[in-house]
């Protein structure tokens, strides 16, 4: 987690639970106690949060003018950086199919989980890729690393009938089924980037924020 978005993730969960303790934060941002205290002291030092003092030594946290300012740049500056990581992933994707076209592949393997492997079987699946879910022997296995695949090729043997079974599976899967669960992912993601700008510009209705968030997916594809 970049600190852009970890600072982000903080003011938004002060905004919406100021009562929120230090460990709990923690718990919630995958980071230890002395992180938050350290972002925390950070953000009340330059004027975005105020802290007030509540029982048994509890603080109570205020997102100020400053705070609310700064999170919308910090969202601004997340979406930037996730539309150009996605534009990063599409290219690797790109050049990844390619270079398994043409060592004769018509079909990779996809291994792991995440968005960058979700990425990757969309844009197979709009350059006329076809990517296997489980991993096989006789097709080139991709994974991602960072904003990369990298490629685990086959050690050329003949077909038996445990891969052949496992093809007469595969194939029997619907495109259709893969189709829906990669749209549904995009869905997610284009719901969380409409939620970060409808905090941020909470004054702009439904349809210029709509028209923002392709404008900047058009501009990084």
């Amino acid at each position: 987690m970049s600190q852009v978005e970890r600072e982000l993730r903080i003011l938004e969960t002060l905004e919406q639970n100021p009562e929120i303790t230090q460990a709990n934060l923690a718990a919630q941002l995958g980071v230890a106690v002395g992180s938050v205290n350290w972002y925390l002291k950070r953000l009340i030092r330059k004027g975005y949060v105020k802290a007030t003092k509540m029982k048994r030594r509890r603080l109570k946290y205020f997102v100020t003018p400053q705070g609310l300012a700064l999170k919308a740049r910090l969202t601004s500056q997340y979406m930037e950086a996730s539309l150009r990581v996605y534009r990063e992933l599409r290219e690797a994707a790109k050049e990844t199919l390619t270079q398994a076209r043409g060592a004769g592949y018509s079909a990779v393997s996809a291994d792991g989980k995440g968005e960058a492997i979700e990425i990757f079987r969309l844009t197979c699946l709009e350059e006329g890729g076809r990517v296997e879910r489980n991993p096989s022997f006789s097709l080139p296995v991709v994974r991602a690393e960072g904003t990369a695949f990298v490629v685990e090729w086959p050690v050329e043997r003949r077909l038996g009938p445990a891969d052949e079974l496992q093809i007469r599976l595969s194939l029997q899967v619907p495109p259709v089924q893969r189709i829906r669960s990669i749209l549904a992912q995009q869905d997610t993601l284009l719901s969380i980037w409409s939620e970060r700008l409808r905090r941020a510009h909470p004054e702009m209705s439904d349809l210029a924020r709509c028209r923002m968030m392709f404008e900047r997916l058009a501009q990084n594809d």
